[in-house]
């Protein structure tokens, strides 16, 4: 999939996801002339993030978050619930309220060890990468 971002955004340009994809997998050894063939195909977006520091990156990152943030607060001004546009379709679901065992409690009610309840119950569900960012606080240094 590719997104093309809107001018004035904190990346010009089209950035390429493959949702669930995971960047590790299907790494084999390749030959070098591959290898710079691959390189020479990346779009210029891609040659630009390549070259920012981890530090960029995530403030990069936190730029889009916030305009992620600035979307979602219009959509949600706007009570939309649902909108699909030509590329991408939105969804918004309202706060509501989750249900969270006590495990302590229903290990005892139960009367058997958290051993027991894991091979009983849990079972392993594979995730994708998940992305998290967070602003930094700025702390003003005493004078």
């Amino acid at each position: 999939m590719t997104i093309k971002l809107p001018p004035g955004c904190a990346s010009d340009g089209e950035a390429v996801l493959s949702p669930g994809a995971d960047p590790r997998a299907n790494r084999e050894t390749e030959p070098s002339s591959t290898t710079a063939r691959r390189r020479s195909a990346l779009s210029p977006e891609g040659r630009r993030l390549r070259k920012l520091t981890d530090g960029e990156l995530a403030d990069e990152v936190g730029t889009l978050e916030a305009r992620i943030d600035a979307l979602k607060a219009e959509a949600i001004r706007r009570e939309i619930r649902r909108a699909e546009g030509e590329d991408f379709r939105i969804t918004l679901t309202p706060p509501g309220t989750s249900q969270r065992t006590d495990k302590p409690l229903l290990l005892q009610v139960m009367g058997i060890t958290e051993a027991e309840y894991t091979s009983r119950f849990c079972h392993p569900v594979q995730t994708g990468w998940r992305l998290t960012c967070t602003a930094r606080r700025k702390f003003e240094t005493a004078a």
